[in-house]
């Protein structure tokens, strides 16, 4: 395999990752769900970078994830419907899927930080297993 494979391979991983381990903390850790930018534009340099990082690659995962969806979708366009775009032809599916599935991606992680400042204002969530537990002396 060519090392342009590898590193492509490498960050598609990567990439999965960012948006599974995303959904995870918005799912089960919504208390801890901070990655919206405008909270990471408060934080010092050496914070807010990794989180711009991991932001952007969880978002590339959502977003590829959503045009994989409504191309699947698009199953029963014909092929011969084409568009030019740029430098060859594309089937209208896949532009429709390209256009729908990432500007989905900016109302989803919208909703979803807005779902999780909701959640995590009404509940309390300890951050250590001994807060839970009480202390026996």
């Amino acid at each position: 395999m060519p090392a342009i494979g590898v590193i492509f391979a490498v960050l598609s991983v990567v990439v999965a990752a960012s948006a599974a381990s995303y959904l995870w903390i918005f799912l089960y850790r919504p208390a801890a769900f901070r990655f919206s930018l405008s909270e990471l534009k408060a934080l010092v340099w050496h914070q807010r970078v990794p989180g711009i990082i991991y932001f952007v690659f969880a978002s590339f995962g959502f977003g590829f994830m959503f045009f994989k969806a409504i191309e699947s979708a698009l199953w029963w366009m014909p092929e011969t419907w084409t568009m030019w775009t740029g430098d060859e032809y594309r089937p209208v599916s896949w532009v429709i899927a390209v256009a729908i599935g990432f500007t989905s991606v900016n109302f989803v992680t919208g909703r979803m930080e807005e779902i999780a400042q909701k959640s995590s204002a009404t509940k309390t969530e300890p951050r250590l297993r001994n807060e839970m537990m009480p202390v026996k002396r």
